[in-house]
């Protein structure tokens, strides 16, 4: 690589000399612009040392000033002009004043009559030269001017310029002449190089190239065919992977679609176009494509955060849960949509068929019941045993069906009670006091732990007490040691309500289901603990109907704290 440094020297040679004519050339404007500026110094020196004897010839009549100014103009080889403020020329060294135009609007005079004057240069259509003026003020309303001829230094200055353009051109042919020598040595090399790159950039990986001299570029190439030839393993491996990909994907019945950083879709299976676009989407923003509000919002955020979320959303009449994943090392989210309308319509069938079968075993179970009161006043003593029995058990089934119609109606929204603003400690103290001697019976405590004494929101008194209730319940069947915690504090809009509790704790793998109906978890319960599995579903169900969240954490063996905010 040495040579190649050598070779280069000489472009660097050429801009040195390129600098050094610069800087000479530099050097020539700056001593003509101090050359100027002298000029100005002395022309302004020389207007007022003639200023006496010109106040002194303005005594004499019109005719001798004009010829003593001529004199004057000859002596000291420059042009000397009085002008009237009204601008007529009163005499001129080299001119007829009678024939010149009147001065007034003259740069110098105007700066005379203002008080500042300044020496100009401009060309003079009178004497057919480029000139430096120079204008004072005088007595009797009279305004000296007095001019320098450039023709002198203008000669001079056009050798000088004549000498430079020989050099330049001189030194721009020299350049040019090196340069282009020194181009034709490499540039052969170079284009094989630049066409090598462009077709390895078009994905063109089967060419090869061979450079024998000099030494340097016989190197690079070998260097280039040995990229080249990585990079076209690279590809295939990369081409046959994404083929394989792009099958399954393809071959997946949920409808799966990439979108970039910056919000344009990379990629969409068949299920997905068949949903949104119907044809090919040609890198479309996720905003010409999804005209559903929810999703546009859920992308909104996910795209800002960065973070994974998963949401419930309805299309036309199908429902979907909609999963967006980000993905760090390519800087695009995958988007799944799993239908969920089958199952929607099992639940919801499920939810009616509950509900009616719930009201239809009501009915039937009072009179039962009441038949067995009769019968139990009627019956000896050995057989009663067994009537108490079977009104036990009447009455967890009339239980049970309050239950499930109670949670048909909140699901259903038939509620008929009043939302109203309300202390929320209210029905918390009312739930507490009616647990609070079942807690004391089982040796465990209950602590109400509270940043402010008045919480209000706006809801239902009856649905908060069964809510309270049904986790206090929650919490006496599954705690044997310790107690529970109760925490009210504000967080910015919300009021969060911690139940916490020492009892035997949920497995991880539980839950996600603890708030579905019917669902019982094992974790040591036993059937007699256990209930029917309607009282989280209840909690969580009149949570979301007053536009709340509530979640759950646990370690399992160690306790459960059920978390709910509510908005204030």
């Amino acid at each position: 690589m040495k040579n190649i440094y050598f070779k280069l020297l000489l472009p660097y040679f050429f801009v040195l000399i390129l600098a050094l004519f610069i800087s000479f050339l530099s050097f020539f404007f700056i001593s003509k612009i101090e050359v100027e500026k002298e000029i100005s110094e002395n022309l302004k020196k020389i207007t007022y040392s003639l200023k006496d004897s010109i106040l002194i010839l303005l005594e004499k009549p019109s005719e001798e000033i004009q010829k003593e100014i001529e004199a004057k103009g000859k002596e000291l080889g420059l042009r000397i002009t009085l002008i009237n403020f009204d601008g007529t020329v009163l005499a001129d060294s080299h001119h007829n004043p009678k024939t010149m135009e009147n001065h007034k609007l003259r740069e110098e005079v105007q700066a005379a009559l203002l008080g500042k004057p300044e020496v100009f240069k401009r060309y003079s259509n009178t004497v057919k030269e480029t000139m430096y003026y120079y204008a004072i003020k005088l007595e009797n309303k009279i305004i000296l001017r007095v001019s320098f001829f450039t023709k002198i230094f203008s000669n001079i200055f056009h050798k000088t310029n004549k000498y430079l353009l020989l050099i330049f051109l001189s030194v721009i042919f020299l350049g040019a002449l090196l340069s282009y020598l020194y181009s034709l040595s490499i540039s052969n090399n170079l284009f094989k190089i630049h066409k090598f790159l462009k077709n390895l950039s078009l994905g063109e990986f089967k060419e090869r190239m061979l450079i024998k001299k000099p030494e340097e570029f016989k190197e690079i190439s070998k260097l280039l065919n040995i990229t080249a030839e990585k990079l076209e393993e690279i590809f295939e491996r990369e081409k046959s992977e994404k083929e394989e990909i792009a099958a399954i994907l393809e071959n997946i019945n949920e409808p799966i679609a990439i979108i970039k950083s910056d919000g344009k879709v990379s990629y969409a299976n068949n299920s997905f176009l068949k949903i949104f676009l119907k044809e090919n989407f040609s890198s479309l923003y996720y905003f010409e494509i999804f005209n559903n509000l929810k999703i546009l919002e859920i992308l909104e955020k996910h795209l800002k955060e960065k973070k994974d979320l998963k949401e419930e959303i309805k299309i036309d009449n199908r429902f979907f849960i909609i999963t967006l994943k980000y993905i760090p090392e390519l800087s695009e989210s995958l988007i799944i949509l799993y239908d969920i309308t089958y199952f929607k319509e099992i639940l919801r069938i499920k939810k009616e068929l509950v509900s009616s079968i719930s009201h239809e075993i009501k009915t039937p179970l009072t009179v039962i019941y009441g038949y067995l009161e009769i019968l139990e006043e009627n019956i000896d003593k050995e057989n009663l045993e067994m009537v108490k029995k079977v009104q036990e058990q009447i009455e967890k089934l009339k239980l049970l069906t309050e239950e499930m119609l109670r949670l048909s109606e909140i699901e259903e929204g038939k509620i008929r009670e009043k939302f109203e603003k309300l202390n929320i400690l209210e029905p918390l103290k009312n739930s507490i006091d009616l647990y609070k001697n079942l807690f004391e019976k089982k040796g465990l405590f209950i602590k109400l732990e509270s940043q402010e004494k008045i919480f209000e929101i706006l809801g239902s008194k009856k649905l908060f007490e069964r809510l309270f209730l049904n986790l206090l319940d929650n919490s006496l069947k599954f705690t044997e040691k310790g107690g529970l915690f109760i925490r009210l504090k504000k967080k910015e809009n919300f009021l969060e309500i911690e139940f916490e509790d020492t009892g035997v704790g949920i497995k991880e793998e539980d839950i996600p289901y603890i708030f579905e109906r019917f669902y019982v978890s094992e974790k040591g319960r036993t059937k007699e603990k256990s209930g029917f599995g309607l009282g989280l579903s209840i909690v969580k169900h009149v949570v979301e109907l007053h536009k709340g969240k509530i979640e759950v954490k646990s370690n399992f063996g160690k306790g459960t704290i059920f978390i709910i905010n509510l908005p204030i």
